[in-house]
């Protein structure tokens, strides 16, 4: 009897670890496929990203504009090539920058107690390049150069957070602790995600690289290329004419853009993966488990199942009788790792993505499963008890 105890708490709570193992697997699954669903707000199928850097020093601001132009037009000439456009900082690059600003017009907050806005130094084409969509005004043109009056795009993310009520086009935008790059709104941009994937996207302001004359400029661009082919096949070609135009600068990445993207994906799909992998593993152990205890409980009844036979017990009644019996334990084990899977839950809120804690369907799902399994392990044995011959099992009584 003792033994026996032992052999059904074993299983559960196998059963028990198995279910909370499941349930976060099954979060995280869920949480996942959310996120694959999840638009970064730009289109990086077919982009090839690539990073330069500049000695500061060799170049001063007109020079710089010039460079940046001439880089994107040999880009731009390179056989399947589409469209071209360069940005200081690539989305999930890891890197960004902020600067202070205030609305003109708005009270006259100075210095550090300014709010704060990402900052992108961006080529007209980025809009293009991309597929990013333009959702008021305009979007920047070649003509907005050093000799016209400085113009901003923001995206909506900024809109929201600052002028909720009233459109920003044709708002001055003051830029610096005392607004020392002053330009006017002219076009509202929709949202895309930068440092994670899981972020919601940061107000951000945009300039052309083609008006940087005072304004913070980057010795660091990215170059992105949209194209025909397969972007790595255009990997040698891009790093080629990059160092052509100038031989000491340094290239220091060629990669599709999707990379980017995966790797900001990268960590939810290891933590997935390998909760998953121990799920498995328990959700097997707990299979196994509960075969090899019903088994047992079938040989050390043989007798008693004989005599129910030859009592008139149906062959459906004996296996009625294994099939309760194992799924009073797994029953009890899930009432188990329900308890754990609720708190476990609560653990992993933080990596959750577009689901609750306790996502219904999960719990639902994963507690399916393991009953499915449940009487598919203990099938196996009641099919066996029904084969018993009464006249053996009774043979030695």
């Amino acid at each position: 009897l003792q033994q026996r105890r032992f052999h059904t708490g074993f299983v559960v709570a196998q059963f028990a670890l198995a279910l909370v193992l499941l349930t976060g697997a099954g979060l995280l699954l869920r949480s996942f496929w959310k996120l694959q669903q999840t638009s970064p707000g730009f289109q990086s199928e077919q982009i090839l990203a690539a990073g330069a850097s500049l000695n500061k020093q060799d170049y001063d601001p007109p020079h710089m504009i010039q460079f940046y132009a001439q880089e994107l037009e040999r880009l731009r000439h390179l056989p399947g090539v589409e469209s071209v456009a360069a940005v200081s900082h690539v989305p999930f690059g890891g890197r960004t920058m902020q600067l202070n600003f205030k609305l003109e017009g708005q009270s006259a907050t100075s210095g550090k107690n300014l709010p704060l806005a990402d900052y992108r130094v961006i080529s007209p084409s980025w809009l293009e390049t991309l597929r990013i969509p333009l959702q008021q005004g305009r979007a920047l043109t070649e003509q907005d150069t050093t000799q016209t009056p400085v113009v901003y795009l923001v995206n909506e993310a900024f809109a929201r957070a600052y002028s909720p009520h009233r459109s920003l086009i044709g708002q001055r935008l003051l830029i610096g602790y005392e607004g020392e790059w002053p330009g006017e709104i002219v076009g509202v941009i929709g949202d895309l995600k930068h440092r994670s994937a899981e972020a919601e996207a940061f107000p951000t302001m945009y300039i052309s690289y083609r008006q940087c004359q005072t304004h913070p400029r980057f010795p660091i661009m990215h170059f992105l290329a949209r194209t025909r082919l397969n972007p790595a096949t255009l990997g040698a070609r891009v790093r080629n004419e990059l160092l052509a135009s100038n031989p000491n600068q340094v290239v220091f990445y060629v990669r599709p853009l999707d990379g980017f993207v995966a790797d900001a994906r990268a960590q939810r799909r290891f933590s997935m993966s390998l909760l998953a992998a121990f799920a498995l593993l328990a959700l097997l152990l707990a299979a196994l488990g509960i075969y090899g205890v019903m088994s047992y409980a079938v040989t050390r009844r043989t007798r008693e199942l004989g005599v129910r036979l030859a009592l008139g017990a149906q062959s459906r009644d004996v296996a009625h009788l294994i099939i309760g019996e194992g799924l009073r334990m797994t029953l009890l084990g899930i009432l188990l790792g329900l308890a754990g899977s609720f708190l476990l839950g609560r653990v992993l809120a933080g990596l959750l993505f577009g689901i609750g804690a306790t996502d219904p369907l999960t719990f639902v799902g994963v507690t399916a499963l393991l009953l499915a399994i449940a009487v598919l392990a203990c099938w196996i044995p009641a099919r066996r008890a029904t084969k018993v011959n009464p006249l053996i099992a009774l043979r030695n009584e």
